[in-house]
């Protein structure tokens, strides 16, 4: 009797273990899709914090890499700005060299321009050129192969040099085609003036008008072009205007024709 009591009781253990496990097997499956939905949705937010993580990351490379590109690309244009300096340097040095060419029989010295007048018409300009370096009063400042004015004070070291434009510059000069004597003076930074023309002269627009030698200084030194002549009948003089256009805020380099050898 006690070994079939026994062995009912095993039974009922293990049919009771079955049902046990049957049930969490269910109470599981039931679980799972139940919290199926919140697990996709845990995978989700993971995989997109993933992505965003990676985008961050990739975003922070772009900006590095953009910050180099731009420090690269300054560097650049700090170089394509040297290059644009020396080549301009070479331009206007061989404008200097092709006319100490032209005119080898005069001494010339070459300097820097290192001021301009106050006022806004800028008047006078100032030149690292001096006494010390045989400098005087009168002496003609060339720039881009044009006249651009006289010196007018000296000082050691400096010179002050007033420009072609100024209403109290005056030189003698000529036109080019038909060698007309007549004589410039300045108006403003545009345009100058030939006082005194005769109604006889032969004076036409486009003309060169020039220097003529004076003294120890060459002929030949173009001031400006011939942009209006007008006569009124009876007068004793024609109105001549010739532009000059000088902009002295960009002169840099000039020549000081000091006389003959």
């Amino acid at each position: 009797m006690n070994f079939k009591r026994f062995i009912f009781v095993l039974l009922a253990i293990i049919i009771g273990l079955i049902f046990f496990i049957y049930i969490l097997i269910q109470i599981k499956v039931v679980s799972i899709t139940i919290l199926s939905p919140i697990f996709n949705g845990i995978s989700y937010i993971e995989e997109k914090l993933d992505e965003t993580v990676s985008l961050i990351k990739d975003k922070e490379d772009i900006i590095q890499e953009n910050k180099k590109l731009k420090r690269e690309i300054e560097n650049l244009k700090e170089k394509i700005m040297e290059l644009k300096y020396v080549e301009y340097e070479n331009k206007e040095l061989r404008k200097l060299v092709s006319f100490e060419e032209r005119y080898k029989g005069y001494k010339k010295i070459t300097g820097k321009v290192i001021g301009f007048s106050p006022d806004n018409w800028s008047k006078y300009i100032f030149i690292d050129l001096g006494k010390d370096d045989g400098i005087r009063i009168g002496d003609l400042v060339i720039a881009d192969g044009r006249l651009i004015g006289k010196v007018k004070e000296v000082g050691k070291n400096m010179s002050t040099v007033l420009l072609i434009s100024d209403a109290k510059f005056s030189i003698p000069a000529r036109t080019r085609r038909t060698r007309e004597r007549v004589i410039y003076a300045g108006k403003n930074l545009k345009f100058g003036i030939l006082k005194n023309t005769r109604p006889e002269q032969d004076i036409r627009i486009n003309d060169i008008v020039e220097t003529r030698e004076i003294e120890n200084y060459p002929a030949g030194i173009p001031i400006g072009v011939v942009k209006r002549v007008d006569y009124v009948e009876g007068s004793l003089f024609k109105k001549v205007i010739v532009e000059i256009n000088l902009k002295p805020l960009k002169l840099e380099y000039v020549i000081v024709i000091t006389g003959k050898n």
